[in-house]
Formats: C-alpha cells, structure tokens, sequence
C-alpha cells in the first residue's frame, strides 16, 4: 500500500467519495501537527509559530496528493490579507 492509496482506501471504507477521504486525512494530519505545536507555543507571539507549522503540513499534505494546490494558495491569500490589514492599523492607528 502506498500513501496515495490511503485515501481511496478510507473513502471506500466509510462510503464517501476519495474527495471527502482527502479531506478528512488532511484534517487528522493538520491536527496531530498542529495541537502539539500550540501547547508547546502557548503567548501572544505563537501565531507566527502556527502559521508557519500549518503553511509546512499544508505543502506536505499538497506533496503526496491529499490536499489541491489551491487550498494552500487561498491560505497564503487570507493570511496575506490578514497581515496587511494589521499593518495598515499599525500606520494609521485606527
């Protein structure tokens, strides 16, 4: 068995499209990542340390086939919006 299959495998297994199995297996492997990585980064600054923990599982996870390209291109997205409305607060301080 190889990893790509495992989706295909748990899609058959619980019925579902191999679509909706990707989703689920990235959701698992986003979460086993991630839990660990915001209790070990508890404060004001863990963001950063998030972020950059979910933008690494995310490339991984686009890697072997689980996840499609564009989830990772709308998070690069909303986290780059994201920062830009903080910066434009931090300039014109409203």
């Amino acid at each position: 068995m190889q990893v790509t299959e495992i989706p295909e495998l748990l899609g058959d297994y619980l019925g579902v499209p191999t679509a909706t199995a990707q989703v689920i297996l990235s959701l698992v492997v986003f979460l086993m990542v991630l839990l660990p990585v915001m209790l070990l980064s508890r404060g004001k600054k863990s963001i950063t340390v998030e972020l950059v923990t979910i933008f690494l599982a995310e490339c991984a996870l686009v890697g072997i086939g689980w996840l499609p390209f564009w989830v990772l291109v709308m998070t690069a997205i909303i986290v780059a919006l994201l920062w830009s409305k903080l910066g434009a607060d931090l300039i014109g301080g409203d």
